[in-house]
């Protein structure tokens, strides 16, 4: 699978594991404007996942674009969307819930599990994830 197809906002109604990487990537014209996966990531894009530029999803990490409403007895799918801002950094092993907005710039450190939005340079670890600092500009 070229990282590519991925590497845009992802419109699907699917899971989508990502198994392989593709070196034509790293040698694409777009490289400044592509998002970054690694090995083993899920996003489980029931709802709209979007992933901005330079994005970055280190391995094992999880996206969850799709949920249930425990207050009805049926328990319906929800499909809330989740957005990456760009220059964002989601580390190994974290976890990002359905409808949360992880901010530009921020970091979702690793097993960390972000079930509310991120602010935009944020750092945030744990779980639930905390904000523990903000992110130096490097300019």
């Amino acid at each position: 699978m070229d990282i590519r197809t991925a590497a845009f906002p992802v419109q699907s109604q699917a899971l989508f594991r990502l198994e392989t990487i593709s070196a034509s990537l790293f040698r694409s014209k777009d490289w400044p404007k592509c998002a970054c996966l690694s090995i083993g990531e899920i996003i489980y894009n029931l709802g709209r996942v979007t992933l901005g530029s330079r994005v970055t999803v280190s391995h094992r990490a999880h996206l969850c674009a799709g949920t249930h409403d425990h207050t009805k007895p049926d328990f319906p799918l929800l499909r809330p969307p989740i957005v990456i801002g760009s220059d964002a950094w989601i580390c190994a092993d974290a976890f990002v819930g359905p409808g949360v907005t992880v901010g530009e710039g921020a970091i979702v450190g690793a097993r960390a599990v972000a079930m509310k939005d991120v602010k935009p340079r944020s750092v945030v670890v744990g779980n639930p994830a905390r904000e523990s600092k903000k992110r130096e500009s490097s300019q």
